[in-house]
């Protein structure tokens, strides 16, 4: 017979398939679990046994199994110690991910930051003994209002409130003054209330040549400080300035991201710097002191990004403009003035022409276009134009850093008046485009076709008499194809 297999009703030979009382028994045609098979359930479904000190013995452990390493000592909490004693109590994770557990448990908790790779710092108690100079204002506001007596340093709030969701009262004891209880204020200026005792020891010490204060927090649990006046050319600030600066370079460049200056500080408190003689100068005058490396826009810090020198400069002189102008350097230095900028550098000459790769946002879509040095950004617009079949019928613009449309450095037609610079006016070669720099194309702001562009090649001594596309791959799409939003005129 062929065709199909026909399967006999034939016993069970194998004894592996046979049950028997390994198996358990059988009764009223059920199968019952045997007393091993019972055991080895129980062992999988029944929580884990807690160890000597709360720590479970097969998950690893728990932010409240770690509140007792935190509420003891300085404050500086040591990890490495930590995982020795929970694989001595029987924690069966490795002591890697054991690690990596401990460390993202403790950075959950409020006030607690990362020290260095072996340490976290639990601000409420290593605070104590830190010392922040916060100045008196040394410069006008930029607009045109009365300046307060003093504004708190993003540093200073830090040190006052590690805690951030916490509110505690504040016991100042201040030299030649009384002893004041402070209230908390959450409106600008933020932190500490000027009371009227303390206005008027400010304004005699100020009388007295003094313009800055020395903040000392004396005891971090009680949240008890001292407050001495002092000039901020009394001692030599440089080394501890130049620390401060790679350091909160550091954390920024670490991040990734922006921060706010009050994070900066308060990790800047955890690595202990403001426990070194002297105390330093503001942060954000160190930063700001030329050469800047930091972007600084609505009150935010983040590294500046990897750009030739002319557009450095650029990029520096337009970050110091706004944060001028929009009073937030002003604020965030405790009414500091702004240090001197480096001078303005001159345009690169480059002789030759560009190899720009183009890749549409969202698209398998790329085109690579050549064109020489000395055309303009409004050129190579017309040739991204050309290169996806686009009708030139919308606003646009270049954003040399940043996301694309920021248009902190951006360029784009005469009528976007925001813009650093005019595309008719500005050369390739004048903004100093390096191999490999990156970039973007913003065309239609309400359609919003992002284009990311890289040099990948500066060919020198080679002119294009016009912009030309060399490499196509993929076929872009309609500029007008809105797909089901697609209405026609008298469609209702």
């Amino acid at each position: 017979m062929t065709g199909r297999l026909i399967r006999q009703n034939r016993p069970r030979t194998n004894p592996s398939r046979v049950p028997t009382e390994a198996h358990g028994r059988i009764e009223g045609g059920k199968q019952h679990c045997a007393p091993a098979t019972t055991a080895i359930l129980k062992i999988l479904l029944v929580p884990p046994i807690l160890g000597s000190k709360g720590v479970y013995r097969r998950m690893g452990v728990t932010k409240a199994d770690l509140m007792p390493y935190v509420n003891q000592g300085s404050g500086l909490i040591d990890v490495n110690a930590i995982v020795e004693q929970l694989v001595a109590d029987g924690s069966s994770l490795a002591p890697p991910q054991l690690r990596g557990r401990v460390v993202g448990h403790l950075l959950q908790i409020p006030g607690c930051f990362r020290a260095d790779p072996d340490h976290i710092a639990y601000l409420p108690r290593f605070r104590s003994g830190a010392t922040i100079l916060q100045p008196l204002p040394q410069d006008e506001p930029p607009y045109d209002v009365a300046p307060p007596l003093i504004i708190w340093l993003p540093e200073v709030l830090a040190l006052w409130r590690p805690s951030f969701p916490k509110r505690l009262p504040v016991t100042v004891h201040l030299k030649w003054g009384p002893t004041l209880n402070m209230r908390w204020h959450w409106d600008f200026p933020e932190g500490p209330i000027v009371s009227r005792e303390l206005a008027e020891w400010i304004n005699t010490i100020a009388e007295g040549g003094h313009n800055a204060l020395e903040i000392t927090c004396l005891d971090g649990l009680s949240n008890t400080f001292s407050i001495i006046p002092t000039t901020l050319e009394v001692q030599d600030r440089t080394e501890a300035n130049q620390v401060l600066r790679s350091s909160a370079l550091e954390i920024i460049s670490h991040h990734r991201r922006e921060l706010r200056p009050m994070e900066i500080g308060a990790e800047l408190l955890a690595r202990g710097l403001y426990h070194r003689k002297p105390a330093p100068l503001p942060l954000l005058y160190i930063l700001f002191e030329s050469p800047l490396t930091v972007q600084y826009h609505f009150e935010l810090l983040s590294a500046m990004p990897r750009v030739s020198a002319f557009l450095r400069g650029a990029l520096e002189n337009r970050t110091r403009e706004d944060a001028f102008w929009a009073g937030t350097y002003w604020r965030d230095s405790g009414g500091m003035p702004m240090p001197e900028s480096m001078p303005e550098q001159p345009r690169p000459a480059f002789t030759g022409s560009y190899r720009i790769d183009l890749q549409l946002d969202g698209y398998s879509v790329r085109r690579t276009v050549e064109l020489d040095a000395e055309s303009t950004f409004e050129q190579l617009q017309q040739a991204i134009q050309d290169a996806f079949d686009w009708d030139d019928d919308h606003l646009w613009v270049f954003s040399l850093v940043g996301r694309p449309g920021d248009s902190t450095l951006g360029v784009g037609p005469e009528i976007l008046d925001d813009t650093w610079a005019d595309a008719a006016d500005l050369t390739l070669a004048e903004a100093g485009l390096e191999l490999g720099q990156k970039f973007s194309y913003v065309f239609d702001f309400g359609a919003r076709w992002v284009v990311h562009l890289k040099v990948t090649a500066r060919l020198k001594g080679v002119k294009t008499a016009k912009p030309t596309v060399v490499a196509r791959m993929g076929e872009a799409p309609d500029q007008y194809d809105l797909g089901d939003e697609d209405v026609g005129w008298g469609d209702e």
